[in-house]
């Protein structure tokens, strides 16, 4: 277990600048929650995560005791001598005055964090780690924390890596069915932002007559939206469908343009933002012999979001259109992984779904991988021991 038992952990205030920043250990696992919280993103899921994981998190380090999820102004930091490791996202860390940063960096243990995204890059045109090189600087002590499995580091700057698995406790959830694995169908395949890779996957799919035999959506990048009200919203974000000239594109957006957009059938509600979210292992558990997870980076980081872990809770083999090595990753964790494509990115990988799920199908070897993953997401101590936050 990577952790440090007696780590306390502030936060940077960041209340100057609101509505642009990423939430750390702070917010989320303070025990005195705010009851605000919309100045930050990723709000939705603070609270079930606080409510399965605060008891073991405040365990394990001392989280927000002096300052709570207002935080500590950086000038009163820098007043005094410190062994407190103080937490910022990168936002907060290019918005401070470059003068009172330096100082920070050089004098702090300092926690930079980025657990939504997990590649510290999406609101930023500069990474953290060239912000810190461009400063000039030798800092004490800083960790790059996120929910990423790349390792980022510079030791010549005493930059280490950090990890928290925070969408595999955003799945988690306590009350564990019995395993069952009797599949009738291919592949479960949720879909809701329609990003290239995604396009691709599904149409070449129909191309070799698989789709037909899977489950499977595509909705639409706009925000959270009744599916009733999209069917009458005639600005949907289908562009690359719309536009494509290749040939297996078109054919397949020729086929289900009508459909669209297409929600699955085993959901708890109806809203586009939670129908992977809220699909009901109860009906899905033993109905595919694969679910394939279309993650958010290919030819990136390795990050995995709620997308590969909800197919672990569902009891079924996952198979990961990803980023190159994001299966090594996840084996380097404890995990299994089905698939002979991990070395592949891109358009290769995501044709290596589609010839694998042309291969006939070991189904002993399918519940042996699914079993052992599912009992380890469903293990909170198991969950635990993926932290990696060291001094």
């Amino acid at each position: 277990m990577s952790i440090n038992s007696y780590m306390q952990i502030e936060k940077i205030d960041n209340s100057s600048s609101p509505g642009r920043h990423y939430p750390g250990l702070v917010d989320i696992f303070d025990d005195k929650m705010l009851s605000n919280r919309n100045f930050i993103y990723f709000t939705d899921m603070f609270g079930y995560i606080h409510k399965e994981f605060l008891q073991g998190m405040q365990n394990r380090f001392v989280i927000g005791k002096q300052y709570g999820t207002k935080g500590v102004n950086i000038d009163l930091v820098c007043l005094q001598p410190s062994d407190i490791y103080y937490e910022l996202c990168p936002v907060t860390l290019q918005d401070l005055p470059k003068n009172k940063i330096k100082y920070f960096l050089q004098n702090y243990n300092v926690i930079i964090h980025d657990y939504p995204e997990g590649t510290f890059m999406s609101v930023l045109s500069i990474h953290p780690i060239e912000y810190i090189r461009s400063l000039g600087i030798k800092p004490r002590n800083i960790i790059l924390s996120s929910s990423s499995g790349d390792k980022i580091k510079d030791v010549t700057l005493n930059i280490k890596s950090g990890f928290v698995p925070i969408y595999l406790m955003q799945q988690y959830v306590p009350h564990k069915i019995d395993f069952n694995f009797n599949p009738n169908k291919l592949a479960l395949i949720p879909v809701r932002k329609p990003r290239s890779s995604r396009i691709k996957l599904l149409a070449r799919l129909h191309e070799q007559d698989l789709l037909k035999q899977c489950d499977w959506s595509l909705v639409t990048n706009i925000d959270e939206q009744s599916i009733e009200h999209l069917h009458t919203n005639k600005e949907l974000d289908y562009n690359e469908l719309k536009a494509s000239n290749e040939d297996y594109i078109k054919d397949f957006y020729s086929k289900y343009k009508d459909e669209l957009p297409k929600v699955l059938d085993v959901l708890e509600n109806n809203s586009t933002h939670g129908h992977w979210t809220n699909i009901n292992p109860l009906i899905v558990r033993s109905t595919y012999n694969y679910y394939v997870a279309a993650e958010s980076i290919l030819g990136g980081p390795i990050f995995a979001t709620e997308k590969t872990w909800k197919g672990m809770y569902m009891g079924l083999p996952v198979l990961t259109l990803a980023s190159a090595g994001f299966n090594k990753w996840l084996e380097s964790l404890g995990f299994k992984t089905i698939g002979d494509f991990d070395h592949l990115d891109h358009e290769e990988r995501l044709m290596g779904i589609v010839d694998f799920l042309q291969k006939p199908i070991d189904l002993e070897h399918n519940e042996s991988v699914a079993r052992h993953n599912y009992n380890l997401v469903y293990n909170k101590e198991f969950i635990f021991s993926l932290i990696n936050i060291q001094e």
